[in-house]
């Protein structure tokens, strides 16, 4: 009885392998392809850590198919791995690397997937037309790898997801991705969309979220007319990494933020120590410019 079981099971294998082979053959060649490779191929080459060259040749190639990308690269970002391949990644995953068959049937969408991320920062403003789709699949609080590819694939597109990104960023869950230094560093002065989110997240003392806005708003130096007065604000507050980020960010606006010298004179007998220091930097950073 045994015998036989173990000849049910690798019959199984045996067909769900020729399964897998035909059924990725057929995928493979109806994707678009420039000079003979198909757009994974080059999503593979673009990210990888090959020759400058090669990538640069991916990225052309890339662009080239332009948006007849899109049906596939929105198809492989939504990729969710399954519990169960998690859970062998995490126990065999350093095995499992050295035998490349396996390797890919467990793993290789998951490896596209991240790869694909990399593809829409190539296309930029030509992905425009992918923004609604992922911005619905951000929003899928249940599926956290899929969610995640299209967060940042939202933020490689550019300047044209800043309206997705704005309102997506009123979620707690995503906020911390977007509205960090990072991120908004990517859009230039197109950032100082975000400033309205980010002085809200400021006056909300639960989690993060305040300290993470003052540390962002001093990076950005942006709209100091909205921002220097709520940074003054977040001066007062009784989380003490707050009063020292905001301090920070006030110095990082020098003459801009004049207005707050009377409030951070005031602040030099701060309760706390460690913030004592950062006061008087930020007082010499703004009054070194300054009109006395």
């Amino acid at each position: 009885m045994e015998p036989r079981k173990h000849k049910r099971l690798l019959i199984a294998l045996i067909a769900g392998v020729f399964a897998f082979g035909i059924w990725f053959f057929l995928l493979r060649n109806t994707e678009p392809k420039y000079e003979g490779r198909n757009l994974s191929e080059w999503i593979k080459i673009y990210g990888s850590s090959g020759p400058l060259t090669d990538r640069q040749q991916a990225a052309f190639a890339i662009q080239a198919i332009g948006t007849n990308a899109l049906p596939y690269l929105l198809e492989w970002i939504n990729y969710e791995p399954s519990n169960l391949r998690l859970g062998i990644w995490s126990r065999f995953g350093g095995r499992l690397q050295g035998i490349p068959f396996v390797h890919q049937i467990l793993y290789g969408n998951m490896e596209r997937a991240y790869a694909t991320q990399n593809a829409f920062e190539v296309l930029g403003t030509l992905a425009a037309p992918a923004i609604p789709i992922l911005s619905d699949q951000a929003r899928k609080t249940d599926r956290v790898y899929s969610r995640g590819g299209a967060l940042v694939s939202l933020i490689y597109i550019g300047p044209d997801s800043i309206p997705a990104l704005t309102n997506l960023a009123t979620s707690a869950t995503l906020a911390w991705v977007i509205l960090n230094s990072g991120t908004l560093g990517r859009f230039g002065t197109n950032a100082v969309q975000f400033i309205p989110v980010l002085i809200e997240k400021l006056k909300n003392p639960v989690g993060d979220g305040a300290r993470i806005s003052a540390e962002t708003l001093g990076q950005l130096k942006l709209d100091p007319e909205r921002v220097v007065p709520a940074l003054i604000d977040a001066t007062a507050s009784a989380d003490p990494g707050l009063r020292l980020l905001a301090v920070k960010a006030l110095g990082n606006y020098g003459a801009k933020a004049t207005n707050a010298l009377p409030t951070l004179r005031a602040l030099r007998g701060d309760p706390d120590p460690g913030i004592t220091s950062f006061i008087i930097q930020a007082i010499e950073k703004i009054a070194h410019n300054s009109p006395e």
